[in-house]
């Protein structure tokens, strides 16, 4: 029994994260809203599928007969609905073919941020399929009927419009074929990861493309998040649920890294006077002085606590209605098509009012005995128990985790009771990292302009900026990073402190020393 008590919390302590063996487990958040990742997933997934279609039309143009085996070389039969399905089939199964490779390749250079179209291959073996009972509800369209098939590619050559309905069925169809949904969360965390490529090494961007949607997860969240005590406690629960439901993940510490963009959480401290330079600046004044006044105004409001970080900016604000619209329609589509019926309003709507069980659920394992012997604490076992939990808190003390003396004894004793009762304990990381129009990776110059982050910047730049305001937003921006980061880092502690504290009233926190990094680590415990 023993032994198995000693296994049970040095596996729960045992990987804060061994990266080392390429091993590693988490929620990871970055400061930047989920849309962004979104819109660059369904318009370059849409223009990937356009493409392919496309394509194979060129490809049986041009070699004057169709890929699908026992359509006749010479066109000339009459378009039928099993012929027309088995078209549309040949198109989706190349899709579904190259998806993979455009998806989840694992070739990205880190000095490209780019996506990479891979190269489309075609079925080579797709035989004629005389019942293609998947695809019942789909027929000839009236534009395509009573014509034979070299005409009906024709008619694509001649009127875009042709090719759009014509585009509309094969959407049908996948919809139809895909039976098993891709999993979101995963595909948007690669398409995340490939997009901020040039700022992981090759190392770190291996464990995460492999681990991702397994044992890690990838969440965007707006900066708002850091100064909302409600918001904070909502995503920190989800957070803890994830790892009650997985069975990956059950039986460990839930470890959640908020990985923040120093450059675009100071620009969002900075808009929260959008408003203000609507009115101000709009009307054709242009005093940088006046300007810099303004935000300097808003930074120290924030830093006195007397403002917290807000969504004046909306995602895509400076886009126009026509592309909003269109991303609109691509999710409706797409998202339908990839991820299922209802997967963009759950994806916005996860409700925090989750009941909160044990993460060690296992029914057959009898803790009474246990929690008996824990209790007496001059037994033999206590001792040893105690021993070994202390091996495993020193891990802590790598990462400037401090704790007096006096109170050493019982944050043990909490730890111990948090893991074999009904309590918890999660480790936060927070950490910075800055960002660039351009990176120098082995001596090659790279542009970071279609990264998320910058795309940000640009984003609320356009919002609050005229002329040469820009420059001096910029300016602005080293200024504070250099100057009000660690200040920054000091209230955000506070409001991730009094988070944990309103979801547990009576848990136990310690954390890293404030020094002067502006990253810090928080581990809490709770046995209530």
């Amino acid at each position: 029994m023993l032994l198995y008590i000693t296994l049970f919390l040095e596996i729960s302590f045992s990987k804060i994260n061994d990266e080392k063996n390429g091993q590693c487990d988490g929620i990871i958040c970055y400061n930047i809203d989920d849309e962004f990742p979104l819109m660059y997933f369904f318009e370059n997934v849409n223009e990937f599928l356009c493409n392919i279609s496309a394509k194979i039309i060129f490809e049986e143009i041009k070699i004057g007969k169709s890929l699908i085996t026992c359509i006749p070389n010479d066109f000339k039969d009459i378009l039928t609905d099993l012929m027309y399905k088995n078209v549309l089939m040949y198109h989706v199964e190349t899709m579904i073919y190259n998806l993979n490779k455009f998806i989840f390749s694992d070739t990205k250079d880190p000095g490209n941020n780019t996506a990479e179209e891979p190269q489309i291959e075609f079925i080579s073996k797709y035989e004629f399929k005389i019942k293609l009972s998947c695809l019942d509800k789909l027929k000839v369209p009236e534009v395509f009927k009573e014509i034979n098939y070299k005409t009906f590619l024709e008619k694509f050559e001649s009127s875009k419009d042709n090719f759009i309905k014509f585009l509309k069925s094969v959407e049908k169809a996948l919809d139809l074929v895909i039976k098993e949904k891709f999993y979101c969360d995963l595909v948007i965390g690669k398409i995340f990861i490939d997009n901020i490529r040039s700022y992981l090494n090759d190392e770190s961007y291996s464990i995460l493309r492999h681990t991702i949607g397994n044992t890690v997860a990838i969440c965007n969240k707006h900066s708002s998040l850091y100064t909302s005590e409600k918001e904070l406690s909502k995503f920190i629960s989800d957070s803890i649920f994830i790892y009650e439901q997985s069975y990956k993940l059950n039986g460990k510490i839930p470890k959640i890294l908020f990985e923040c963009c120093s450059d675009l959480l100071i620009a969002e401290i900075l808009a929260n006077s959008h408003e203000n330079n609507d009115k101000r600046y709009l009307s054709g004044k242009r005093d940088i002085s006046i300007f810099e006044k303004n935000f300097e105004q808003y930074m120290q409001d924030f830093l006195n606590g007397r403002r917290k970080i807000q969504q004046k900016i909306v995602p895509h604000s400076t886009v126009s209605t026509f592309e909003i619209f269109k991303y609109q329609a691509l999710i409706h589509s797409h998202g339908k098509i990839f991820f299922g019926e209802e997967w963009y309003s759950i994806k916005k709507n996860m409700s925090a009012e989750k009941p909160f069980e044990s993460m060690y659920n296992d029914k057959a394992v009898d803790f009474s005995e246990i929690l008996y012997l824990v209790d007496i604490k001059n037994s033999k076992i206590y001792r040893k128990l105690v021993q070994n939990v202390k091996k495993c808190f020193r891990k802590l003390k790598k990462y400037k985790f401090i704790w007096s003396k006096d109170d050493e004894e019982e944050i043990i004793s909490e730890f111990i009771k948090s893991q074999l009762q009904n309590g918890t304990s999660v480790l936060i990381c927070f950490r910075f990292f800055d960002i660039s129009n351009e990176r120098y990776i082995k001596d090659k110059k790279i542009d970071n302009k279609e990264i998320f982050f910058n795309k940000r910047l640009n984003e609320l730049k356009k919002s609050m900026c005229i002329d040469n305001q820009n420059q001096a937003f910029n300016r602005l921006i080293k200024k504070y990073k250099v100057e009000n980061l660690l200040a920054c880092s000091r209230l955000i502690r506070n409001h991730f402190k009094i988070a944990l504290q309103k979801l547990y009233p009576n848990c136990i926190i310690i954390e890293t020393k404030e020094d002067y990094s502006h990253d810090f680590y928080l581990f809490c415990i709770d046995n209530n």
